[in-house]
């Protein structure tokens, strides 16, 4: 996991998960901009926020872009969201929470916060 400069960071701290080999990727097709933004020299830059415990397992955190910071303290979307109240530490615990009808969400099964964000600021 590296810090936003590309240090590595130590074991159990989250921190952007950056993956190099051959065969990894190559690059956006057509999107020589994005392409640029996703690589640090050989190193593609997932955007995902991971950490590593001390065997070298890697857990994925939450993505990058959906990060709250509030204060100087970051928040992971994820964390709140399979936690009750008690179990957060109190500058974690929402501010405000709002009742929708359905949750958008992917193929995949996944909470599309972006949507859903874009859809209570209206």
């Amino acid at each position: 996991m590296q810090d936003e400069a590309g240090n590595e960071l130590p074991r159990g701290e989250a921190g952007e998960l950056w993956v190099a080999c051959p065969y990894c990727f190559a690059g956006y097709l057509n999107l020589p901009e994005a392409t640029a933004r996703a690589m640090r020299g050989d190193w593609f830059v997932t955007g995902d926020l991971a950490r590593m415990d001390d065997e070298g397992y890697i857990y994925i955190v939450d993505r990058k872009n959906d990060m709250i910071i509030t204060g100087c303290e970051k928040v992971y979307p994820r964390e709140v969201e399979s936690a009750c109240r008690t179990l957060l530490a109190r500058y974690k615990v929402p501010k405000e929470f709002r009742m929708v009808d359905a949750v958008p969400r992917n193929s995949m099964g996944k909470i599309m916060r972006r949507a859903l964000r874009d859809d209570l600021a209206k």
